[in-house]
């Protein structure tokens, strides 16, 4: 009896299988995204003191800083893409600076964005430590410049996508936490960006910042 062969398999329909292509994208997709979060200089980190740790949950101490802010109308993703591009425009020079040879300011981490009345968001970025509204360039009409006074919050950090559901799971996660220890917000939950946009979603850093009651 004549034996049957299997055929063999072509290394490109070997590759094809998903078996061995999931893993390997998501390889590719890991160590590109390490590649690329090294290729980009590391922004400033706004600084805080961490008062209690709880895994993922954390009370901080956040120090006076300055912030520069637009507040626009709109969904919560449409308006953090929307103000991005005159924020940074300020940060970058396009600020009124009548006579100054360097007008840029460093960039920092995290960008923050927080409900506001009206159906607004707040959208700010955070001038470095140690600057002050006298000392930085004036901004347009558009943007404001603003100090903020020192703040006790509660933080959850997570990875994933900048999606509705994800921050709102996150929100939810962490009122529950500050509730098991008697914990009373003292405003609205602020959504905290610590990444560039083309940072996958697995290497993102996100956090929900809920200020506390002293």
């Amino acid at each position: 009896m004549a034996r049957t062969r299997t055929p063999r398999r072509s290394l490109a329909d070997t590759l094809a299988s998903p078996l061995v292509f999931l893993p390997a994208a998501f390889a590719i997709a890991f160590f590109a995204g390490r590649a690329v979060a090294r290729a980009v200089p590391s922004s400033e980190t706004t600084p805080y003191s961490v008062e209690l740790r709880d895994g993922v949950f954390e009370i901080r101490r956040y120090p006076e800083r300055v912030t520069a802010s637009l507040r626009l109308r709109g969904t919560r993703d449409r308006t953090a893409t929307s103000a991005f591009r005159p924020l940074f425009g300020y940060i970058s020079g396009d600020n009124r600076a009548p006579g100054a040879t360097d007008n840029e300011i460093p960039m920092t981490a995290p960008v923050v964005q927080t409900p506001s009345k009206g159906g607004t968001w707040s959208v700010s970025f955070i001038m470095p430590e140690g600057a002050t509204i006298e000392g930085l360039p004036d901004p347009d009409d558009r943007l404001k410049l603003r100090t903020e006074p020192p703040q006790r919050a509660a933080t959850v950090r997570f990875s994933g996508r900048w999606t509705d559901a994800n921050f709102a799971r996150h929100t939810r996660r962490l009122i529950t936490w500050m509730e098991q220890r008697g914990l009373t917000p003292a405003g609205p939950a602020t959504f905290a960006y610590y990444n560039a946009p083309f940072t996958p979603w697995f290497l993102r850093r996100n956090e929900v910042i809920i200020p506390l009651a002293d």
